[in-house]
Parts: structure tokens; C-alpha cells; sequence
């Protein structure tokens, strides 16, 4: 499920009368090794809740694909570009992008929402989910660029100036316009380059 090592014991939580139980990202990473989801069960960790991933249709997962190669084709040696990686952001928030980029120099097992250099959701069924919450939590941690995209238009809405509530700069691109990464300049793309045709909706 992802790249952390996790703790042989789960750490002991007192029960709080009236209040829902918040889960850990290592309660989570062990309940996982031993089995307890479901195979091809995807769930991730928002403020201590585990949340159930909406299934990924083929365009989601062709449009992660290509562009993850054609980001690594042209990282340079400057990035790394990590695909579906366990975000750990605090004991109680796991999320579980689409897409990373971070420097070449980052290991892998050391990420924080600072070394990140972008984040990328591909958004298939979860356009909302990803908007609504995740921007607002990738924003309160610093995440410096976030961007959201919909497999079906190729359009991207491109997320920046991150604050405690969220992100002061949204703007939307279309696929025939060019993306630059603010941090990863050399990874400038037209997602219209990738040979994926958008959708024509009636």
C-alpha cells in the first residue's frame, strides 16, 4: 500500500464518550498488513477518518499513466515523480494522491507536504471530494501547488498560495493551454499532447 514502514504494535487510544474514534496513519498502515481491507479496497486517512477511494475508471487510470511517463521522461534527473504514494501529512491525515513530484535528492520515506513540489488528483467520480476536502486540507499543510483533474475534459484546475482555510489562487486551464509547475518549470505540459481525446458530451 505504500513506501513507510509501519510499527509491529498499534499505539493504545482511550475512548472518549460521545466523540467518534480518530485513527492514526499507523492504526491504518496495520490494519492493512494484516488484511483488513478488502483486495483492490483503496481508503486513505482525512483527519483521522478512513475514507473510502471512489472506484477509478479507465480514463483516470490511463490519464495517470501517461502522464507519470511523460513526466518521468523529462524529469532531468531534478525530480522525482511518484505515482499513487502515500501522503503523510500527520498521524491523522494520510491522503493518497494521484501524482507527486518532489526533489531527485528526497527520499522517498522522509516526504513532507514542504519537500513536495506538486500534487496532482486525477478526478474520474470524486471532482467534488477532491475540491472540497482535499484542497482545503493539502492547502492548510503548505502544499504549494495542487492541482485537480477531470479525465473526461482534460481541463485542470490549478491551485496555488496556500492558507490555513484554503487556496487563495484557483484558476482553471484548458487542455490545449499550457501547465508549468511554479517548483518543476522543465515539466511544462498540454495535457491535449498526450493523445488522449477529451470526452464530447451532448
Amino acid at each position: 500500500m505504500n513506501y513507510y514502514q509501519r510499527p509491529q504494535k498499534l499505539p493504545a487510544q482511550r475512548p472518549q464518550p460521545g466523540r467518534p474514534r480518530r485513527w492514526t496513519a499507523d492504526e491504518l498502515g496495520r490494519m492493512d498488513a494484516e488484511g483488513f481491507f478488502a483486495e483492490g479496497e483503496h481508503v486513505e486517512l482525512i483527519a483521522g477518518e478512513i475514507m473510502q477511494m471512489a472506484s477509478k475508471g479507465n480514463r483516470h487510470e490511463l490519464l495517470r499513466t501517461e502522464l507519470t511517463v511523460f513526466w518521468s521522461d523529462r524529469r532531468s534527473g531534478r525530480y522525482k515523480v511518484l505515482s499513487e504514494p502515500p501522503l503523510r501529512l500527520s498521524q491523522h491525515d494520510e491522503p493518497e494522491p494521484d501524482i507527486i513530484v518532489i526533489p531527485a535528492s528526497q527520499n522517498i520515506t522522509l516526504v513532507t507536504a514542504a519537500s513536495v513540489l506538486l500534487v496532482v488528483e486525477v478526478s474520474d467520480s470524486s471532482l467534488s471530494y477532491d475540491l472540497k476536502i482535499k484542497g482545503p486540507l493539502y492547502a492548510s499543510f503548505g502544499m504549494r501547488e495542487y492541482w485537480v483533474i477531470d479525465p473526461h475534459t482534460l481541463a485542470t484546475t490549478v491551485h496555488c498560495a496556500p492558507g490555513a482555510t484554503g487556496y487563495a489562487q484557483v484558476t482553471e486551464v484548458a487542455a490545449v493551454d499550457q501547465l508549468t509547475p511554479h517548483l518543476a518549470p522543465e515539466l511544462a505540459i498540454r495535457l491535449a499532447d498526450l493523445g488522449i481525446e477529451p470526452e464530447v458530451t451532448a
